[in-house]
C-alpha cells in the first residue's frame, strides 16, 4: 500500500510540472544610444523585451508603445515580416513565415524610438 502511494505522489509530480518552451532573448538596442545595449535592471522597464522560440517571436512592454511598425529582416536586407500594431502592452506574440538558418535582425519602431536585435532560428 505505501509503494502504491508513493508511486502515486511520483507520477502525480512528474505530471504537474509544467512543460514550457525555451525562450531565447533577442537583445534589443536602442538608436537613441549609439553602441550602448538597452539593459534595464530596473523594476518597471521603459524598454521593450523580445524573445523567440523558433518562429514565434513575442514582444513584452511594461510601458504602452504606441504605433508600432514591426519589421523582420534577413541578413541581406530582405524584409521576411512587417505589421503595424496600434499599441503594445504587456505581451505581443507574432509568428514569421521563414525556414532559413541565418542571422535575421528584430526591428521595432515606435514614434521616434527605434529598437533593433539581431537573432537566428
Amino acid at each position: 500500500m505505501k509503494v502504491r502511494f508513493v508511486l502515486f505522489v511520483l507520477f502525480s509530480l512528474l505530471f504537474s510540472i509544467p512543460i514550457h518552451a525555451i525562450e531565447k532573448q533577442i537583445f534589443l538596442h536602442c538608436s537613441e544610444y549609439e553602441d550602448q545595449w538597452t539593459k534595464d535592471n530596473r523594476s518597471l522597464s521603459n524598454t521593450p523585451v523580445a524573445t523567440h522560440d523558433g518562429q514565434k517571436i513575442c514582444i513584452y512592454s511594461e510601458k504602452e508603445l504606441e504605433n508600432v511598425h514591426l519589421r523582420v529582416r534577413d541578413a541581406q536586407g530582405n524584409v521576411v515580416f512587417a505589421q503595424h500594431v496600434s499599441s503594445i502592452l504587456g505581451c505581443y506574440v507574432f509568428h514569421i513565415e521563414y525556414m532559413g538558418d541565418e542571422q535575421l535582425t528584430l526591428i521595432v519602431e515606435s514614434g521616434t524610438v527605434c529598437y533593433e536585435g539581431d537573432f537566428s532560428l
